[in-house]
């Protein structure tokens, strides 16, 4: 079947699948009888696919359909109409599979089924017609109303095994499955059948937030597909004469030889239908207080620590989808999780934690601009609220924006402080504490995190810096008792952590190596990205530099595709060094062009402080004024050091250099520039410092590829 890029003005029919009920004539999308808000482009491939399910869409035949006329469109665009389609649908937006190097297969059984006639009403997951509908399905009165599982006169509501619907066609209009021979139906969920269940006897409701919404905030359906299951609120005017009708056509004849009054009959039945309620009621009631038991209740995220009373939601369902863009997170699709928050601050403007972490993303990926941007969205949500722990989370944002150390550590504190379970603030804290110098105190706070499981990737970062921070025996032991076949790409990638920390370059390599491989198997590009850097930068400090270049380049594709905009600029700086180093003048300039433009789009930082020191050893010609500097950062003095060096006064730049080491130049990321210089100038060398955690900036190691080219020797350690 051939989609076309939007439907056309006279389209009559409609989409379902699982929950979800697509509208084209309305451009209008219902996920678990709630309608949610889609962009035009990602409305417009959930029709594409919903028209082709099973088949493997290209990415150049996606772009042809969502832009039609031949227009030119970056592979960024129809990466996030993909991320934000699949945000739209929420759990089953894990239907739209991506195939790496292929494109898009959307995995669902699709019903397309004529457009809904007036009058019809959904009730829960059920949708009668009047007194029609019950005719159609079977006898209104008598046992084939009871068999056909419709509560009618309180006397017949019997629970199927998979609680499924039962379909109900007429010849003028039939649902048509797209591209599957059948669809089907979801189970109705426990407490919608304790509640069916005690209508019939007079057990009251679990919770009113079970019951069904109102039919006009869910899409309206066809009566030629009518999975009966409830009466709607059209037949329920006519429900006494019903239950009149079907006494009367029911009611047993006494004779002599009956064993037991009519009356009984009922009585046990009722008496049946309370016990199998209050068994599914004592269900839910433990899955209720367990979590009660554990002193997680309501917990919408242990990480960042936040509970069902600190969202200030203004819809039922964003503590789900909040939920979900952390879990996408976790799982190394920050992308994903991007989209989905993206998608709910649109659509629920009270909560202030899609902004707040937005921000933290941004600030994350170096992307400056949007951090401002959400940072500014979450104060003016958080300050009608008055809430202290979202206070907290907001200041600790605060200072990880203006990247103060001291702040940072203070406010993960306070957050730690309210919420002693968010380990992603112990994980803030070791990593300023380790940048400090302080890596006992880094160790403690890392000892402070559990990790009980592969699959979260920041866990596993914690995992891994335990080793990185001195703890190697104790991380070994962990990853060790961890099942290696849960998350093969993870396990590889912590054994290459590991190994680095045991200064074991050529295993961290080949352990990273495997790494990569594996995780572009199981489409898990976060640890791709990070396996393929690494691994170039264990064979760049070996000396084999065509090994570290074709690196470098992979998991830079990767990189700019997830839009870390500071790894795409590290990534660049590195590859600027090493084609200087082996004489390829005219890629190092295309390189550092490249980090040049990436660095403009960011704020200052370390990093931008590398980019004008590299920049000046190597190519001066090349201008980086625009590039953002720190004004109290250490590169001032050695750049002003470089430059001195660069017209031949040396004592100048043995001054500017002797200030830098003053301000902490050898124990920050310039470190190995300040050696360079001091080798240059013919000082005494410092002692090389470990790389390790191998975190960005990754390029604090290119000006190592310099002093090896003068000592004439590979470095055999980090």
């Amino acid at each position: 079947m051939q989609a076309m890029a939007r439907p056309q003005a006279g389209d009559s029919v409609r989409y379902r699948f699982a929950d979800v009920v697509i509208e084209p004539q309305g451009r209008r999308i219902f996920v678990g009888q709630r309608e949610r808000a889609a962009s035009r482009r990602a409305f417009d491939l959930l029709l594409t696919l919903c028209a082709m399910p099973g088949r493997v869409l290209t990415r150049d035949e996606l772009s042809a359909r969502l832009w039609p006329g031949g227009q030119i469109v970056s592979d960024e665009a129809l990466t996030q109409a993909i991320f934000r389609a699949r945000a739209v649908l929420g759990a089953q937006g894990e239907r739209i599979v991506t195939l790496r190097g292929v494109g898009i297969r959307f995995d669902a059984e699709v019903i397309c089924e004529p457009a809904p006639l007036p009058g019809v009403v959904m009730a829960g997951s059920a949708e009668v017609v009047g007194e029609a509908a019950l005719a159609a399905a079977g006898r209104v009165n008598g046992e084939a109303a009871a068999a056909a599982s419709v509560s009618i006169n309180g006397e017949a509501a019997p629970i199927s095994a998979p609680m499924a619907a039962v379909p109900v066609s007429t010849p003028a209009a039939a649902s048509v499955p797209v591209g599957a021979p059948a669809a089907v139906s979801p189970a109705a969920p426990a407490v919608a059948a304790a509640q069916a269940i005690a209508a019939g006897s007079g057990v009251a409701p679990a919770s009113p937030a079970a019951t069904a919404p109102p039919a006009a905030s869910v899409p309206s359906q066809n009566p030629a597909s009518v999975p009966v299951a409830t009466i709607s609120a059209a037949t329920a005017a006519a429900q006494p004469a019903l239950a009149d009708r079907s006494a009367a056509a029911t009611a047993p004849t006494p004779t002599a030889t009956q064993p037991a009054p009519a009356e009984a009959q009922p009585f046990r039945s009722r008496r049946r239908r309370f016990a199998i309620a209050a068994l599914l009621l004592l269900v839910l009631a433990v899955f209720t207080i367990l979590p009660l038991l554990r002193g997680d209740a309501g917990l919408i995220d242990e990480g960042y620590g936040i509970g069902q009373a600190d969202l200030h939601a203004a819809h039922a369902d964003s503590a789900h989808l909040l939920a979900e863009a952390v879990r996408h997170d976790n799982n190394g699709d920050r992308p994903r999780g991007r989209a989905v928050l993206e998608t709910l601050a649109d659509s629920d403007p009270r909560t202030p934690w899609p902004p707040l972490i937005l921000a933290l993303w941004s600030v994350g990926a170096g992307d400056t601009g949007n951090a401002d941007i959400w940072l500014a969205r979450a104060r003016e949500r958080a300050a009608p609220l008055q809430d202290t722990y979202v206070n907290a989370m907001l200041r600790y944002t605060e200072a990880e924006r203006s990247g103060n150390p001291q702040d940072i550590i203070r406010y993960a504190g306070a957050v730690l402080d309210l919420r002693p379970q968010a380990w992603r603030m112990h994980l803030a804290r070791a990593h300023l504490k380790n940048y400090q110098g302080l890596r006992e105190a880094a160790l403690a706070e890392i000892r402070q995190i559990e990790i009980r499981a592969l699959g979260n990737r920041k866990l596993e970062m914690a995992l891994a810096d335990r080793a990185a921070f001195g703890d190697v025996a104790g991380a070994q032991a962990v990853l060790d008792s961890l099942p290696r076949g849960s998350d093969e790409a993870a396990y590889a990638y912590l054994s290459g952590r590991i190994a680095w920390s045991r200064r074991d370059l050529a295993a961290a390599q080949r352990d990273w190596e495997r790494a990569a491989g594996l995780a572009q198997r199981d489409g898990r590009s976060d640890i791709g990205n990070r396996s393929y850097a690494n691994a170039g930068l264990a064979a760049m400090l070996q000396g084999d530099h065509a090994a570290a270049i074709a690196q470098f380049e992979r998991a830079r594709v990767g990189m700019v595709e997830a839009r870390w905009v500071t790894d795409e600029i590290d990534l660049s700086l590195l590859l600027t060094q090493l084609h200087a180093v082996d004489g390829d003048m005219a890629g190092a300039r295309r390189e550092f062009q490249r980090a040049v433009a990436a660095a403009g789009r960011t704020g200052a930082s370390k990093l931008t402080g590398l980019v004008v020191l590299i920049g000046a050893r190597l190519l001066p010609d090349i201008d980086t004024a625009a590039v953002p500097q720190e004004e109290l950062d250490v590169a001032p003095a050695l750049l002003a050091a470089r430059l001195a060096l660069n017209r031949g006064d040396r004592a100048t730049a043995k001054r500017e250099l002797e200030l830098a080491r003053q301000r902490g130049a050898l124990e920050a990321a310039y470190a190995d520039e300040a050696r360079l210089l001091a080798a240059e100038l013919g000082q005494t060398v410092a002692p090389e410092r470990a790389l390790d955690p191998p975190y960005p900036p990754l390029a604090a190691a290119a000006a190592r590829l310099e002093l090896t080219a003068r000592t004439g020797a590979a470095h055999k350690s980090h």
